[in-house]
């Protein structure tokens, strides 16, 4: 179903201290922005397209960080808000803005229905928090894009707000883990996307802390203490850390990838699969390992927990996410794209199978100016 969007990024701002009396659409101020991280320079540039180098270069700056308050508001589908005419709410400060293409071009799907106003509904009184957003079943986006939301609740929690958090029933086990590991005290509102609404009396909807994911630094100082914590029960992790992707993929696939990992173990690489192993620890090896190697995806993203100087060597490209992670982190990040130097990216409404080869030769080149 296609949906218009109400772009809500000039609503009249009040104080943080003023939130609980909001009765229409506002916003409140609650970190500024306007940073400018150092660009980290790459190891290298030759073997790679002028799209990757021009996209890792480019300059960014933080966004101011605010909370929208919207009362009576509609929580419906794959974590849509929007009004009574059923008009999505949308802003560049609260989703990046690829999203707004999948709203508006009927990509968001709602059970079997079309109509969102069939579904039952259910008030909720008490104040709830929206984090979420379409991609919830997506390790990365949640990484990168819903997580840092989240952090949100510490900051209210200082002025007295713990709202209850709104999430869909199917949201996965594992991402209500980590939800709960970063704000213990959190409780749920949950519904059914196929045969449920919520109207929420008030909602507020914390901004993504991120301009095309340059991170703020209020995420970047708390992911990395909650790092710190995590090594102190996981320790010993291994410096050079290769990051194996699960063999079936549906949109891209390295057809020599034993023969890569084969290739980094000789190098003196710890080959994990993180999807294999417990979250905590996932953390607490990314924080210490000194170089970390991966083909581009999730797994990869999970180096927003590794400490500043790590060196990043990613497979292939599909958009300069990896290297704003690396600006807000102060790593040192590497490319190598497939043997036909073509990198093989990904559009959300372009499913088709993309496969690769890698030069083994040129990967343990690059490597090897890195491990020596």
């Amino acid at each position: 179903m296609k949906f218009k969007l109400n772009d809500i990024t000039n609503v009249p701002e009040i104080p943080l201290s003023e939130l609980a009396k909001a009765n229409v659409i506002n916003k409140s101020f609650l970190l500024a922005g306007g940073e400018e991280y150092p660009v980290q320079k790459m190891l290298w540039a030759d073997g790679l397209t002028p799209q990757v180098v021009e996209a890792h270069f480019q300059k960014q700056k933080t966004p101011d960080i605010f909370v929208y308050t919207i009362p009576n508001a509609r929580v419906f589908g794959p974590n849509l808000i929007g009004n009574a005419d059923w008009d999505v709410y949308f802003s560049n400060q609260l989703y990046p803005e690829w999203m707004r293409a999948y709203i508006t071009d009927g990509h968001a799907k709602i059970g079997k229905t079309s109509d969102p106003s069939t579904l039952k509904s259910h008030t909720i009184s008490a104040p709830c928090m929206a984090v979420l957003n379409f991609q919830y079943h997506a390790y990365g986006h949640f990484l990168l894009e819903m997580l840092p939301k989240l952090l949100t609740f510490r900051l209210l929690a200082d002025y007295g707000f713990e709202p209850r958090v709104v999430i869909p029933q199917d949201t996965p086990q594992y991402i209500r883990k980590m939800m709960c590991a970063v704000v213990p005290s959190i409780t749920f509102v949950e519904y059914d996307v196929a045969t449920e609404y919520l109207i929420i009396e008030k909602l507020f909807l914390p901004a993504w802390m991120a301009t095309a994911y340059l991170h703020h630094s209020y995420v970047i100082s708390t992911l990395r203490d909650f790092a710190i914590k995590q090594v102190l029960t996981h320790r010993d992790g291994p410096k050079k850390l290769f990051i194996a992707r699960p063999k079936k993929q549906l949109v891209r696939y390295m057809e020599n990838h034993e023969e890569v990992e084969q290739l980094a173990k000789t190098l003196g690489f710890v080959v994990i699969r993180p999807d294999m192993i417990e979250w905590k620890k996932q953390i607490s090896l990314f924080y210490q390992a000194e170089i970390i190697v991966g083909e581009y995806g999730s797994a990869m993203h999970n180096t927003i927990f590794s400490r500043p100087g790590t060196k990043v060597i990613t497979i292939n490209w599909m958009n300069a996410l990896q290297s704003a992670i690396a600006h807000s982190c102060g790593h040192k990040l590497g490319y190598i794209l497939p043997d036909d130097a073509k990198p093989k990216m990904y559009y959300y409404n372009q499913m088709d199978m993309q496969s690769f080869h890698l030069d083994t030769a040129n990967f343990e080149h690059r490597l090897r100016m890195q491990v020596i």
